[in-house]
């Protein structure tokens, strides 16, 4: 554990955001980059202002969502809002920020006709959690419906497509490249993750041998980029599934904010 907490190289300043004593997995910051969800020891899902640092668990009354053995799942759908799901026991919240308050949603049979007449907001998302397509209405009368498409079965169906709904954002995790909110600066995984300008200019970079490099995403103000590390090999099988968080700050002055 403890040597998971250091890195190798270090240009600029980089700080351990959640250490792997903590266990985290299933990270997700929000899409303008103020709060990140953050799942501790399999078991607490916990929301970290990004702004103060400061930290508040989800309280939720669904039994399995404290169950290691279950399986569950969370996405941002805007800034202020999230879903929350253990689908094995069929339990969805929507989750409001800044006050961490969790609302259940009941789950309703797949429905066209009721989709369609359901009040605005309507977001809709692949692959949460066990896969497929999910459509949360979330104006007067909320509730969670499922939606099956045979031919492919990690897509809406095609008259989903017809309802007016909200994109769910898509979090960058996983991409090489990640520009910064004002475009001014762009951050690369590469071996390592650094952090340059516009015009290729070397601003920050932290790294660690052997071990795998997420970026997760920008600050809301452009003044970090976060990632995650999992570790690669022999001991990928002690440590898996955790991950250790950081944060890699942008020099003073550099010029990527907006």
């Amino acid at each position: 554990m403890a040597r998971s907490n250091t890195l190798d190289e270090v240009i600029g300043e980089a700080e351990l955001l959640v250490s792997a004593e903590r266990r985290p997995t299933g990270d997700r910051i929000s899409p303008g980059g103020e709060w990140l969800l953050v799942e501790l020891e399999s078991t607490q899902w916990v929301v970290f202002d990004l702004s103060t640092g400061s930290e508040q668990a989800l309280s939720l009354s669904c039994p399995s969502l404290q169950d290691m053995v279950s399986w569950h799942d969370a996405r941002w759908l805007n800034e202020q809002q999230f879903v929350i799901t253990t689908p094995l026991s069929r339990c969805y919240y929507l989750v409001e920020m800044p006050e961490v308050v969790a609302t259940p949603l009941p789950i309703v049979p797949e429905d066209p006709a009721r989709l369609a007449q359901a009040s605005p907001p309507i977001y809709i998302t692949k692959s949460l959690a066990m896969g497929g397509s999910t459509a949360f209405a979330l104006g007067d009368d909320p509730f969670v419906m499922h939606l099956h498409n045979p031919e492919h079965a990690y897509d809406p169906p095609a008259w989903a497509a017809t309802i007016p709904h909200i994109e769910v954002p898509k979090s960058p995790r996983g991409e090489y490249t990640v520009s910064s909110r004002s475009e001014r600066c762009y951050a690369n995984n590469d071996h390592g993750v650094s952090i340059y300008t516009a015009k290729g200019d070397l601003l920050a970079r932290a790294g660690k041998k052997n071990w795998n490099h997420y970026i997760l995403d920008w600050a809301h103000n452009d003044s970090a980029v976060y990632f995650a590390l999992t570790i690669e090999g022999s001991d990928a099988a002690v440590f898996y599934p955790w991950e250790v968080i950081w944060k890699l700050k942008v020099p003073q002055g550099a010029g990527c904010g907006n």
